[in-house]
């Protein structure tokens, strides 16, 4: 009787481990390589977007904006005379920071600038993928 009470208790210790084995889940593979890329958007009437994106760990950790205008010129934002588009190039690096992708939605009101902005950071993320 007790051969067989320590066999149970061998079996059910056995099939416990088993079963809390088979709940892990693998890691997933990293599909960024850490680093800083910069990148830019396809340009259009209004100029083109620049993106620096710095990924630690396969997240976005940082990210600086920057628009040129159709002159060649890089936008002041303490200057620049339409609003939104500052704002977007304040807030949309934190959006994607949090959502760690290129695809984030769009800044009212600046939709030109934004749609730029998103094709540059999406461009520096095909850099530093693996």
């Amino acid at each position: 009787m007790r051969k067989k009470t320590l066999a149970i208790t061998f079996v059910l210790a056995l099939a416990v481990s088993l079963l809390a084995g088979c709940g892990s889940q693998p890691t997933a593979a990293k599909v960024y390589t850490d680093g800083t890329y910069s990148a830019v958007s396809d340009a259009d009437d209004h100029g083109y977007a620049t993106a620096e994106v710095t990924i630690k760990d396969d997240k976005i950790t940082d990210v600086k904006l920057n628009e040129i205008t159709e002159k060649g010129v890089a936008k002041d934002y303490a200057t620049y005379p339409y609003e939104p588009s500052g704002k977007a190039n304040a807030e949309l690096p934190a959006r994607f920071v949090e959502k760690n992708s290129a695809d984030i939605d769009i800044y009212t009101g600046a939709t030109h600038s934004s749609e730029k902005y998103k094709a540059a950071v999406a461009a520096a993320l095909a850099q530093a993928t693996k």
